[in-house]
């Protein structure tokens, strides 16, 4: 039977220990070098923090949209929906349904009527 802890001290490395009988640990060694030989270490560097002029350009574009959309007749969830596919077309392609509902629904732009609709 084999036992396994790991450690991680918070300093960027992890400790592993693995309990194995006599038998097994050769093979388990040859197991894990094969392993790190097939799977080559990706490093991924973590992506760019969204900065306040692309927030305020989603903001202003999401408005804009939804306002039109609303100005035109569409039901608002139907705005919503109208909009995240125009914000993706637009470059904003990481922009979902609840991103955009959300955006909308902390203006209060689903609370008002049609008539009602302001840019901020």
């Amino acid at each position: 039977m084999m036992k396994y802890s790991i450690e991680n001290n918070g300093q960027g490395t992890v400790l592993i220990r693995v309990y194995a009988p006599v038998g097994f640990a050769s093979s388990f060694l040859a197991f894990i070098e094969q392993k790190s030989r097939e799977n080559e270490p990706k490093i991924r560097t973590p992506s760019p923090i969204k900065n306040d002029d692309y927030l305020m350009q989603l903001r202003q574009k999401t408005f804009a949209l939804f306002d039109g959309y609303i100005l035109k007749g569409i039901p608002p969830l139907k705005a919503v929906s109208e909009t995240n596919y125009a914000m993706k077309a637009a470059g904003f392609v990481n922009c979902s349904y609840d991103n955009i509902k959300q955006i909308i629904s902390h203006s209060g732009r689903l609370k008002r009527k049609n008539t009602d609709i302001s840019i901020t």
